[in-house]
């Protein structure tokens, strides 16, 4: 089964009016938003991660984009291998 980054973690079925036929779904992250917030919060929760920007002498500011932007880029990584056949052993 392939992930597709777009797909809710948790859709609920919507009584929305529904455009080209199908079900409507809504309520919720995406899986990217979804993988990268869990990777944020692992990233914030290491006490020596964060420490070590204020030693290199990066302004918060870059600290944090730099942390938001690889939190989605971890995320886009984890779709990828998740959507990579598995090989039988």
């Amino acid at each position: 089964m392939k992930t597709n980054s777009n797909d809710l973690v948790q859709p609920v079925k919507s009584d929305k009016i529904r455009v080209g036929g199908g079900d409507v779904y809504d309520g919720g992250l995406t899986k990217r938003e979804y993988f990268a917030a869990m990777a944020l919060q692992g990233a914030l929760s290491n006490p020596h991660f964060s420490k070590g920007s204020a030693e290199d002498g990066e302004t918060f500011q870059q600290f944090k984009d730099d942390l938001v932007r690889n939190s989605v880029q971890f995320a886009d990584a984890l779709i990828v291998e998740l959507n990579k056949e598995v090989k039988d052993v």
